[in-house]
């Protein structure tokens, strides 16, 4: 059985909201759900249509449409990178159909959990708190050690990103195994930007 709360809001900032998160079987666009699970397994996934793009939102609810099927016992690393694929054909096709070629993007962090299984994947800078890492340009110059973890949050460039769903022909997402560090009573964060650039580590 699992616990969670999910919360969708535009913040005070913005005239709209590209983020969207599909939780307990419901794709949720605005507001706030929490209740429990009672089966074993659980799919749950953030996505944030990419800013200052059109049609950004569309990209992510056509995304986590998608992925649901996933919400079922079984799911294996190449299944998750073959639906973040598939989906990624999708999104680009749209692209053509609604003549926006610059549009229609999304990042995308997510979390399976199926028994004592734990997978997590993400592409962009949407992130499954502490356990993924973000495809941007800043992330690249902390790898380097160009800057420092410190310099990421005034760096003028800290927005770009440089992998996501509807970007390029392949996506090649990164989905990594955590079923040895999986406790019972873990607490899990997925979060797009409107939250990392708000709020600090600790």
């Amino acid at each position: 059985m699992f616990t969670y709360a999910a919360l969708v809001d535009k913040g005070v900032f913005e005239e709209s909201n590209d983020d969207r998160v599909w939780v307990a079987g419901e794709l949720l666009k605005e507001g706030k759900r929490s209740g429990r699970i009672l089966e074993e397994y659980l799919l749950t996934a953030l996505c944030d249509g990419v800013g200052g793009l059109a049609k950004g939102y569309l990209a992510a609810e056509t995304t986590l449409e998608f992925m649901k099927h996933l919400n079922r016992t079984g799911v294996e690393i190449d299944t998750i990178k073959k639906a973040v694929e598939e989906v990624n054909r999708r999104v680009r096709l749209l692209q053509e159909q609604e003549n926006l070629p610059n549009g229609l993007r999304t990042t995308i962090a997510g979390l399976y959990l199926d028994g004592n299984r734990l997978l997590v994947w993400n592409a962009g800078d949407s992130r499954v708190y502490q356990l993924s890492k973000d495809h941007s340009l800043v992330q690249d110059l902390v790898d380097m050690g160009q800057i420092t973890k410190e310099e990421v949050k005034s760096h003028p460039q800290k927005n770009i990103i440089n992998k996501c769903i509807g970007h390029e022909d392949v996506v090649n997402v990164r989905v990594k195994d955590y079923t040895e560090d999986l406790y019972k009573g873990d607490l899990f964060l997925l979060c797009s930007d409107g939250i990392t650039d708000c709020v600090d580590d600790k």
